[in-house]
């Protein structure tokens, strides 16, 4: 499989508003559907940085949206990952106040 704007394969998906405007880059490396099992797995790539929250979003909107009973997802991206890391922990201190 090539390399696929997410919005091509999930023309129909509607992000939730945590996740508006932020997969505009993300792009699907590799993807497997069981329709059996109704899982799905994806490989994704993203030039702009996703919280533990947006992938937790993603993964549940894809869940409800397809009535898949399972989705796995490995995300990779650009960022620097100590940074990703302080600005997650940051986010998570800031929702709790």
């Amino acid at each position: 499989m090539q390399n696929l704007p997410f919005d091509h394969l999930f023309c129909n998906f509607i992000p939730g508003q945590s996740l508006s405007g932020k997969l505009g880059t993300l792009v699907i490396e590799h993807a497997e559907l069981s329709r059996e099992e109704r899982t799905l797995t994806l490989w994704l790539f993203s030039e702009t940085y996703l919280t533990q929250k947006d992938e937790a979003a993603l993964k549940d909107g894809l869940q409800a949206q397809y009535g898949l009973r399972r989705v796995e997802q490995e995300l990779a991206n650009t960022s620097n990952g100590l940074q990703d890391n302080i600005r997650d922990i940051t986010a998570n201190i800031n929702s709790r106040l």
